[in-house]
């Protein structure tokens, strides 16, 4: 009965914002364990809710925490995997292809070219007829080109023409 009377003013004194630190740890205490009196069960949502909202954020963290730890070691075990593919492959690619020794490959009329001159050399004639129809290309647009200057030139006449005609 002692202890129900000294809740009850730490009950009235918590109420004024009189209690210290210390006093409203023990109303805590005392409302986390079982309450016996009807009146003072009333308060026990109040106190136990701070410690029932640590505890559920407790739990929340820790699952939290379990997805954080299989994600990175899914994320761990996948970019290790990875490398190791990479490394297969090129591991694959290096044994199974031939000797690149002879990497010049040229066809000339349907025959494959093997002798290095006569592929530079076919090749260098091909970059020239390329090079000349580019210079005919250009000299064509140049002529348009000026040939674009010429009829903004007579734009003009052609306006002056019109009003003639329209005056006749």
């Amino acid at each position: 009965m002692e202890k129900i009377d000294e809740v009850k003013a730490l009950l009235e004194r918590y109420f004024n914002a009189e209690t210290t630190l210390q006093e409203e740890q023990q109303l805590r205490d005392y409302f986390r364990g079982e309450v016996n009196d009807e009146e003072l069960l009333a308060y026990k949502p109040l106190f136990n809710c701070f410690s029932d909202e640590a505890d559920k954020l407790k739990d929340e963290e820790q699952v939290n925490s379990s997805k954080q730890s299989t994600t990175f070691k899914r994320t761990f075990h996948f970019r290790w995997i990875s490398v190791a593919a990479a490394a297969a492959l090129a591991l694959f690619t290096y044994l199974i292809m031939p000797d690149r020794g002879d990497s010049l490959k040229m066809m000339v009329d349907g025959v494959n070219v093997y002798n290095k001159e006569m592929a530079l050399s076919k090749a260098d004639g091909q970059m020239s007829n390329i090079n000349s129809m580019m210079g005919k290309f250009k000299n064509s647009s140049a002529q348009l080109e000026s040939m674009g200057k010429v009829g903004d030139a007579l734009s003009p006449l052609r306006s002056m023409s019109k009003a003639m005609t329209q005056n006749d």
